[in-house]
């Protein structure tokens, strides 16, 4: 919950739900689920939010299923790479995630400083 209201708030729930979903050292299977079931919740909410204030164009309405279709096939694409993945991989890869978006952050941070 924590971890979905700092997405909302913040609009960075990708990196501090990983680094909080590693802490609880979950098998890479309750990992992608939890972290689908929040990301969920937090864009269903926006999606709702951006539709009745009109910030999506209604000509783009037309895109909805195409990015549902999108959506799912990357989900099924995903499961498939993950069977395949190790749980010591996955670790490794979502820690090189965090530390990229860390690292990325802090040079924009100082970027924006000039």
């Amino acid at each position: 919950m924590i971890s979905g209201f700092i997405a909302g708030i913040s609009g960075t729930g990708g990196a501090i739900r990983g680094l909080t979903l590693s802490a609880f050292q979950l098998s890479k299977d309750a990992f992608v689920a939890t972290s689908a079931i929040i990301d969920l919740g937090v864009d269903a909410s926006r999606a709702v939010v951006y539709l009745s204030y009109s910030y999506f164009d209604k000509n783009y309405y037309f895109l909805i299923p195409f990015l549902l279709f999108i959506s799912i096939s990357g989900s099924f694409i995903g499961k498939l790479i993950l069977a395949k993945t190790s749980e010591t991989v996955f670790r490794y890869i979502v820690l090189v995630v965090i530390v990229a978006t860390a690292v990325y952050q802090i040079f924009r941070y100082f970027s924006k400083m000039e």
